[in-house]
Order: C-alpha cells, then sequence, then structure tokens
C-alpha cells in the first residue's frame, strides 16, 4: 500500500460484523481487539486477516494479484506462471510425451535398429524438445486475459434501461460487444468469457481439457505449435517402431500374439502413436483451415459468419501471418503486481463474481449470472469507501493496458464505456 493510500483512510474506520460472511464473522470475533465498543469489526484486524488467507505475511509482505485473483486459474513460482484451474491434463499430455519418448530411446532405437542409432534418438530427443517447450508455453502463460474492471462505471452502463451490448462496426460489418456482469465490461466481439476458468479472454478460441488451459489471442500460436510438433514427432516414433516390429516378426517368427511377449513395449507404443496421429491430423487440419479463413474455434461452432461477411478476413497469406508470425501484444493482467487484499476481500466469497458458481454460461446467460451473488454481499460493497476502492483497485496495476483492439480500425477503451 502507498503512502498517499494510507493517509486518505482512517485506520480505525469500523466494519459492521453483519455485513461480512458468519465464518469471517466468528472468527475475527474471537479476538478481543478486533471489536470495539459498537460491536464492530476494526478495518486494520479485518485486513490483517486477509493477508492471512491470501497468503501474505503480517510482516510487511506486498499481497501480489495473484493472490487474491477472482479466476479460477492455479499460480506457480509466485504468479509467473499461471494455469487452468485443473493441471492434470496438462501433466497427463506432459507425461505421455516424455514417456513416449523414453521408451522409444530405450527399447527401440539401439543398435540392431540401425547404424545411425545415435541419429535416430537425437533428432528424436529435439523433436521431443519441441512438444514439451511447446506445451508450457501454451499451458503456463496468459493466453489473452481482458482485465475487470471495478463497480464504479462499468456496472451502471451495463445494467440501466437493460443494455446489455454495444453495436460497433469492424471493417464495415456490425459487431457486438457484450457485457459480462462477471468482469464488469463490455468485451471485444471476439472475446469470450470462459465458464471453465472464469475469466474473459480475448479472441478466445476454446478451453483445451487436454492441456487445461484457455486459447486465446496470446497462446494460440505456441498451441499450434504444439499439435504440429507432437504430430510429427508421433510419426517419427511410428515409423521406426513398426520397422522395429517388422525386425522382431522376420527373426523370431512368432506372429503377432508373439509379440506380446517379446516387445510388448514396442507393440504397446505403436498403437498408442498410431491413434495419437489420427487424433492429431485432424485437430491440426481443422485449425489449418481456421487460420487460412482466420475464424475461431468458438466462431466456427456457433457459424458466427454464416450469414455475414467475415470482416476480419484479410486473404490467406495476411491470415496466416497474423496468425503466427505478428508480434504478441503485451499481457493486460499484472499478477506479480502489488494490491491491498481489502479491495478483493477475498475475491468469489464476498464479492459474488465466480461464473462456476452462478451456474450460467456464456453470453446472454452471463449477464445474470451474478445477480443472486451480488445481493447477498451489496451491504459489503456499500461499506468500502469509493476513493479507497479506486485508489486499491489491482486492476489498475496492469500499466494501464486497458485498450482492445476489436478489429481493423476500430479501438475501444474498456474502462471509458
Amino acid at each position: 500500500m502507498d503512502s498517499n493510500t494510507s493517509k486518505s483512510h482512517s485506520p480505525n474506520k469500523a466494519i459492521p460484523t453483519s455485513n461480512l460472511p458468519k465464518s469471517e464473522s466468528n472468527i475475527l470475533s474471537c479476538r478481543p481487539e478486533s471489536v470495539n465498543s459498537k460491536g464492530n469489526l476494526n478495518r486494520n484486524t479485518v485486513t490483517d486477516y486477509l493477508r492471512q488467507l491470501s497468503g501474505a505475511s503480517l510482516r510487511g509482505e506486498p499481497t501480489r494479484l495473484y493472490q487474491v485473483w477472482p479466476g479460477q486459474n492455479v499460480f506457480f513460482f509466485k504468479g509467473r506462471l499461471v494455469c487452468g484451474p485443473d493441471p492434470k491434463g496438462f501433466l497427463l499430455t506432459m507425461v505421455s510425451g516424455i514417456l513416449s519418448n523414453w521408451i522409444f530411446c530405450a527399447y527401440i532405437c539401439d543398435d540392431s535398429l540401425s547404424k545411425h542409432s545415435w541419429l535416430v534418438k537425437m533428432f528424436s530427443l529435439i523433436l521431443s524438445a519441441m512438444v514439451v517447450f511447446s506445451l508450457v508455453m501454451v499451458g503456463t502463460g496468459d493466453p489473452g486475459f481482458i482485465p475487470r474492471s471495478d463497480e464504479s462505471g462499468t456496472e451502471e452502463v451495463g445494467t440501466s434501461n437493460g443494455r446489455r451490448s454495444i453495436r460497433v462496426d469492424v471493417n464495415g460489418v456490425e459487431m457486438k460487444m457484450k457485457y459480462c456482469k462477471i468482469c464488469k465490461i463490455f468485451r471485444p466481439p471476439r472475446s469470450s468469457h470462459c465458464i471453465v476458468c472464469d475469466n474473459c479472454v480475448e479472441k478466445f478460441d476454446h478451453h483445451c481439457p487436454w492441456i487445461g488451459q484457455c486459447i486465446g489471442l496470446r497462446n494460440y500460436r505456441f498451441f499450434i505449435m504444439f499439435i504440429t510438433s507432437a504430430l510429427t514427432s508421433f510419426i517419427y516414433i511410428f515409423a521406426f517402431s513398426c520397422w522395429r516390429l517388422k525386425q522382431k516378426l522376420s527373426s523370431t517368427k512368432s506372429g503377432v500374439l508373439g509379440l506380446l511377449g517379446n516387445a510388448p513395449e514396442t507393440l504397446s507404443l505403436t498403437m498408442f502413436s498410431f491413434f495419437a496421429i489420427w487424433f492429431l491430423t485432424g485437430l491440426t487440419i481443422f485449425h489449418g483451415y481456421l487460420i487460412i479463413v482466420n475464424q475461431t474455434a468458438r466462431e466456427n461452432y456457433r457459424k458466427r459468419y454464416a450469414d455475414s461477411r467475415n470482416p476480419y478476413d484479410k486473404g490467406m497469406l495476411k491470415n496466416i501471418y497474423e496468425a503466427l508470425f505478428r508480434k504478441l501484444p503485451p499481457p493486460k493482467v499484472n499478477f506479480r503486481a502489488e494490491v491491498d487484499p481489502w479491495w478483493f476481500s477475498r475475491g468469489r466469497e464476498l464479492k459474488g463474481t465466480s461464473a462456476r458458481d452462478s451456474g450460467h454460461g456464456e453470453d446472454e446467460g452471463e449477464v445474470d449470472a451474478t445477480q443472486k451473488a451480488s445481493g447477498e454481499t451489496s451491504d459489503v460493497g456499500n461499506s468500502i469507501d469509493r476513493e479507497y476502492e479506486a485508489k486499491t483497485n489491482p486492476m489498475h496495476a496492469s500499466k494501464g493496458e486497458n485498450k482492445v483492439d476489436v478489429g481493423g480500425s476500430v479501438e475501444v477503451e474498456i474502462g471509458k464505456l
């Protein structure tokens, strides 16, 4: 907390215990110094308690944005790596790729396979390193999270007169900027709120269960790199595995059933590579088509441009350049930024911003996703000083990167709509 923030607020400002959830109120009321003569909680006591909940130390260690982020993401290395809510898919994919390459090098690629077996191993290791690198880049990076807004200004625009969208012109085609009541922003046309990660993602493509992360503007090219390198690796492993099986059949003459006893690891790896090739080939062809026509998987699934022209289609070569080679924009959310934990008040529990708890999905349904939760916690929001909230809003810690390009020459500033 900076000096200006601390001076603008009275350190002894009291918070009514009725404005906190029952569990928090009971815990804090057990500390005699936390309750004043009127039965209200001291603000400093509540702030210290929230610091404990967010993992910050009472000795003055700053609270980082990742510690109180309202989304469902899991963070590692103090906010430097961001994963989806369930990293099991990411770990399973990682183990499958490394294990396949280890079996190939240890059991298949020996001196009996070829005179230059060391070259075969080296090329396999290079392919495996490319797969691991691209998987880490796509699964642990910011896919293009759009900063959430505070309750002032944006909420009033999004809910007054029942307005749920703003129409904008993108390269001669009228597009909608839909209002997300969870994030309290009008998000760009190609963006969407992921119900798994509970975040609005710029140029949202899909949420990949095999990686456990959203695929969006900032990690899509790494996703393409991952599936193409994995496809190449499994084709390489499959070809040499079939060669190895042919050698085993010629030497033992025991038939296919005999391979289960003589070379079970080679047979298993061959079958696994075969199914992986089919799956990755279909995925690569599909996303290759999407890149050529400049669509996202979500737009294609919903037939977004069935009755109108795609305003983002610039021709095959320009579309490929835009998707794979154009410089990536910087992240709009700085998860390492220092914030005051009081602004969040334990994020989802006291603010009621979780999409998963609301039981609603994307688009129109998500506008009403937090009506019940926000109604239950309105007293808590009213007890927070507006000036204090404006100065300690962690979304301001993203270095002012609130401008989002919606395509063509149209640019919308989220915080001023």
